[in-house]
């Protein structure tokens, strides 16, 4: 066998390992994660496959955005001392597909799910969009979002996003659930998320 077709054949056997291990085990990987929704942290994949049957809202979000030319990565927020708990930032286009990347604050479930419903809003509206770059996604957010946290326009959002993390997170922490994540932070039913433009 050649180099290249082992190359090859290591390469899917690793992303074969990568998705069975970022899989809860009772969670149907295909339910749990539509095509193009991409979760790299083992934690992320278990609050997706915890939280999308118990919050309509974020089921909904997924459903839409796998159905769309899209792949978005959804990755830990690397930066422990940022002052949200998500954001969304372009990657790039190619062959018809955006690229995006979210990345979460490891949370507990519910409110981990309630900012990735947050973010999810903000995909769909790089959906609906014709962003094909960096500049014109910075552009879209000066243009529909609002200046968070009087920031200087380093982070934007809309009220779309904030509604969606909202209901998210009531679903998820409704007294029939008897959820365990019930706090909600700095007075707002969701955790801090925002488009941030670097």
């Amino acid at each position: 066998m050649s180099r290249r077709k082992t190359r090859k054949m290591i390469r899917r056997l690793l992303v074969a390992l990568l998705l069975v291990s970022s899989t809860p085990a009772n969670a149907d990987p295909i339910k749990a994660f539509p095509p193009g929704v991409r979760p790299l942290r083992g934690w992320i994949a278990n609050a997706i496959g915890e939280a999308r049957p118990l919050s309509a809202t974020l089921d909904t979000l997924l459903t839409e955005v796998g159905a769309r030319p899209l792949v978005v990565y959804v990755d830990e927020l690397s930066s422990l001392d940022a002052p949200y708990d998500g954001r969304l930032s372009f990657i790039g286009a190619s062959h018809g597909y955006r690229f995006l990347r979210i990345e979460l604050r490891q949370l507990p479930v519910a409110s981990a799910a309630a900012v990735l419903a947050h973010e999810l809003q903000h995909v769909l509206e790089v959906a609906a969009s014709v962003v094909a770059s960096r500049q014109e996604f910075e552009a879209l957010y000066r243009r529909i979002g609002v200046d968070a946290t009087n920031s200087g326009g380093r982070r934007y959002d809309t009220a779309a996003a904030v509604a969606s993390g909202e209901a998210a997170m009531r679903e998820l922490v409704s007294p029939a659930r008897g959820s365990r994540d019930r706090r909600p932070r700095s007075g707002v039913s969701a955790p801090q998320a925002s488009r941030r433009i670097p």
